[in-house]
């Protein structure tokens, strides 16, 4: 038997990551012609959706007849592409913005994406996204883990922000409801009682009890910092060093998650 060419033993060694299938898309009023292979390694509705029987002229396998993708803008499609298959981002890294990734979010839980939801999640996690658009988009698209994310934050720093005009956004973007439940969950949940003291702010003249007030945001290191308030006016008196690892603090992070969850338990259950 003669022995392969050299250009046959090529062709039969070339991995499958490299010999990619093209798919068209129409997004509105404008066609994408993208590998196949992200969608169907991604999307298990896209699997579903290549793998049936197709006839010779199957949708997406030409410009005449490509898969319409309603439910769909054409700059959410593009930005997801972005992440998808990104242009080499080892030798020219590509700053992706918190719009871009709210585009993955949007578009990977309406096809069943797991992976590239849990990326998108996880960027949107970070502290340059305010806690109530982390509320917003956990609503939005119905992530609990930013929807539990945003609750916790805000009740964590609320000692710190929850001014007049901090209430009023609040009660304007979440509705006055949530604000409420919110106010109660800080009530009894974020202070705890500590070592009795005189409160030593110069700008307060209650002088009464103080305990320590917790702020405690996502995302920080083994150990954080932690306000000291007097319980009653709730003015700073000092830092203390936290450990996000003591067993007391897990505990206690637990706890308020726990109480978030049953308290909006209405919205969780939906999710």
């Amino acid at each position: 038997m003669a022995s392969p060419t050299s250009t046959e033993r090529k062709v039969q060694h070339t991995p499958e990551d490299y010999r990619w299938s093209l798919v068209t898309f129409k997004v509105q009023d404008k066609l994408y012609r993208v590998p196949r292979h992200g969608f169907t390694r991604y999307s298990d509705l896209f699997e579903s959706m290549f793998t049936l029987p197709q006839g010779d002229s199957s949708e997406g396998q030409s410009e005449q007849n490509p898969i319409v993708l309603p439910s769909c803008s054409t700059i959410d499609f593009e930005n997801l592409l972005g992440i998808m298959y990104p242009t080499a981002p080892r030798i020219s890294p590509v700053e992706v913005s918190e719009e871009e990734w709210v585009s993955v979010l949007k578009l990977a839980t309406l096809w069943g994406m797991d992976k590239m939801l849990d990326v998108a999640v996880n960027e949107l996690s970070g502290t340059g996204v305010s806690s109530i658009k982390k509320v917003c988009l956990g609503r939005k698209y119905r992530c609990p883990a930013l929807l539990l994310l945003g609750y916790t934050e805000i009740i964590n720093s609320w000692g710190n922000s929850a001014g007049s005009e901090y209430l009023d956004e609040l009660g304007l973007e979440l509705s006055w409801e949530t604000t409420a439940r919110l106010s109660n969950l800080v009530v009894k949940h974020t202070f705890s009682r500590g070592p009795l003291g005189v409160c030593g702010s110069a700008s307060c003249a209650c002088r009464g009890e103080y305990q320590p007030g917790y702020r405690l945001p996502s995302n920080l290191s083994e150990t954080s910092t932690s306000i000291l308030a007097c319980g009653m006016c709730n003015q700073s008196l000092a830092i203390a060093l936290v450990s996000l690892s003591d067993p007391e603090t897990l505990a206690r992070n637990s706890k308020l998650e726990n109480a978030i969850k049953e308290t909006f338990k209405g919205e969780f259950s939906i999710m």
